[in-house]
C-alpha cells in the first residue's frame, strides 16, 4: 500500500515546467485561473506556492473559502486541453454559467474543485497570501490532498497549535487528561 506522504513528495517533484490551473469554490460559485508559476514552498509542513496575476475575480473566493487546488494541465494538446487553456486564461468573469461546464470535476479533502483529467492535482488550505505590490500575488497552501498517477492521497491535518489545552472563561488553563483525572496548571 503506497504511503500518502511519499506520493505527495513524488508529486512535488513534477512542479517544474508544466502549466497549472488554480481552482476554488465558495457558496456555490466556482472559479479557476491559469497561474504563471507553481513551486514547492516547504516540506515541513508540506507547502506549495502559486503565482497569480493580480486582479482576477478568484481572489475574494479564495479569501472567503480559505482553500484552493492546483490542477496540472495535460501536456498533450487535445481539444479539451485547448478549451481549458482558453477558458481559464481569461481574467474576466464568465457572464453566465459555470466555468467548469464541460469538464469532469471532483474534490479531494477541502472541497476545492479538482479537474479529474489532470495528471496531477494538489488540494490545499491557504497558509499565506502574499501581496507583492506588483502585478502578481502569491498563494501559499498547506497540501491536504494529492491526486497523482490515478491515486488519491489524503494527508492528515496537523493538530492546531494549543489543541492540547483549553482556556476557561476565568483565564485558568487546564491540561487535558484522561477522563477521571484532573490537573490544575495555573490560575
Amino acid at each position: 500500500m503506497p504511503d500518502p506522504m511519499q506520493d505527495a513528495h513524488r508529486a512535488l517533484d513534477r512542479l517544474s515546467d508544466r502549466q497549472f490551473v488554480l481552482t476554488t469554490s465558495h457558496e456555490g460559485r466556482r472559479c479557476g485561473v491559469l497561474v504563471t508559476g507553481v513551486a514547492r514552498a516547504a516540506t515541513e509542513p508540506l507547502l506549495v506556492a502559486a503565482f497569480v496575476r493580480r486582479g482576477h475575480w478568484i481572489e475574494p473566493l479564495i479569501r472567503d473559502s480559505r482553500v484552493f487546488a492546483l490542477c496540472q494541465v495535460s501536456a498533450q494538446l487535445t481539444p479539451s486541453t485547448s478549451l481549458l487553456l482558453r477558458r481559464f486564461a481569461e481574467a474576466s468573469r464568465p457572464r453566465d454559467g459555470d466555468p467548469f461546464d464541460g469538464f469532469d470535476v471532483g474534490t479531494l479533502a477541502t472541497g476545492a474543485p479538482i479537474l479529474i483529467n489532470s495528471p496531477l492535482a494538489f488540494d490545499c488550505e491557504v497558509h499565506r497570501h502574499i501581496d507583492l505590490d506588483a502585478d502578481h500575488e502569491v498563494y501559499c497552501g498547506v497540501v491536504r490532498g494529492v491526486f497523482f498517477e490515478g491515486r488519491r492521497a489524503i494527508l492528515r491535518a496537523p493538530d492546531p497549535p494549543g489543541s492540547d489545552r483549553r482556556v476557561l472563561a476565568d483565564r485558568r488553563t487546564f491540561q487535558r487528561r484522561k477522563p477521571g483525572k484532573q490537573a490544575h496548571e495555573g490560575k
